[in-house]
């Protein structure tokens, strides 16, 4: 099957168990005095009465984990983003194995980066870090997060640090380093355990909807993702889960390889959602005159959603930046990712998938 891009919906989902006991009585008892000790028309009556309390407990549900979903013990990190390279010298990743939630995006020439999501657990080093771009301040909105990457532009880092905190090289000066052995460009890495004590102590968003079920939908094991005109990207589902494979080098005619972190081990996602965006002209060129683009990340568009060896078509919707993608199918219901892992794919409109 062919798809360029993708419907509309909302649903809602909300359980609470209450477990109830009760138990209660009272007893009466009478006790006279000898007629003889007392005036001829004189009794004495006591009443004794015993009252037992009612105890209602309120058992509620396990609060799930907000990047995946899985009821298990809670972090009280603060969300930390990654802005990763994934440009061939940017191979292989360190950390990326342990992020929970990955957006995928383009910048110039159609060469890929991450953003990468860790709550439950930071990994010791994060890297290679790459320059932010116009959009990740859109996509950082919501989370509640601080930022690690290796800058960019003065107006784009200023609109990160109006909805995050951005751990700079300015701020976290002894947390970044260069990895011998890489290319200079793309060897910059993080420290975590430098990372200062800021004193939050807020909750990490729920801003995403899961469902243990599997949805109704065509199978579809096997994707390929164009997510530009020199990368591309697929998908195998096994045991439970989707393989990661990509372009050895940025070609259309490239090999793929399994996409293998630095712990040589390989990359999966549990839900993989195709999202389907405008590509914007933000006015700016590199120093190859390759155009940097932004995308339309509010509104609405189509979706492709990928769970459970099956897929689903749909739409996204996000009313503003303060709020992230609603995933709805074609009927008008609420399309559930599966517990784990999500990878998200920022696709332009003009490129396709095929599953």
């Amino acid at each position: 099957m062919n798809r360029t891009h993708l419907a509309k919906a909302v649903g809602i989902a909300a359980f609470v168990v209450i477990a109830t006991a009760c138990s209660g009585g009272a007893s009466t008892d009478t006790t006279s005095t000898p007629v003889a000790s007392l005036p001829a028309t004189t009794s004495t009556t006591t009443t004794t009465t015993t009252t037992t309390t009612t105890t209602t407990t309120t058992t509620l549900p396990p609060t799930p984990r907000p990047l995946t979903g899985i009821d298990a013990e809670i972090s009280e990190q603060q969300i930390l983003i990654a802005k990763y390279s994934n440009a061939t010298k940017g191979r292989p990743q360190e950390g990326l194995g342990l992020a929970e939630m990955i957006v995928e995006v383009n910048v110039e020439g159609g060469v890929p980066r991450f953003l990468a999501f860790f709550q439950t657990e930071y990994p010791d080093l994060v890297g290679p870090l790459r320059s932010l771009r116009e959009v990740d301040p859109k996509l950082i909105a919501p989370w509640d997060a601080r930022v690690v990457s290796s800058g960019g532009q003065r107006s784009v880092r200023n609109a990160v640090q109006a909805v995050a905190v951005e751990e700079s090289m300015d701020t976290v000066r002894y947390g970044y380093s260069r990895q011998d052995g890489r290319s200079f460009l793309y060897s910059v890495m993080f420290d975590t355990s430098q990372l200062p004590d800021r004193g939050w102590d807020g909750d990490a968003p729920n801003l995403l909807t899961f469902s243990p079920e599997a949805p109704e939908g065509e199978a579809a094991p096997s994707i390929t993702v164009n997510q530009s005109g020199i990368h591309r990207v697929t998908w195998e589902y096994e045991d439970g889960e989707y393989l990661r494979s990509q372009n050895t080098t940025f070609s259309s005619r490239s090999a793929q390889a399994p996409h293998l972190d630095a712990l040589d081990e390989q990359l999966t996602a549990d839900t993989v959602v195709l999202l389907w965006v405008v590509e914007l002209d933000t006015g700016r060129r590199d120093s190859a005159s390759q155009k940097v683009p932004d995308f339309r990340v509010t509104g609405e568009g189509d979706v492709t959603v990928f769970r459970d060896g099956v897929v689903v078509e749909g739409r996204w919707e996000r009313e503003n930046e303060s709020d992230w993608f609603t995933l709805v199918d074609e009927s008008g219901q609420e399309i559930g990712l599966a517990e784990g892992r999500t990878w998200y794919h920022l696709i332009p409109t003009y490129q396709s998938a095929e599953y």
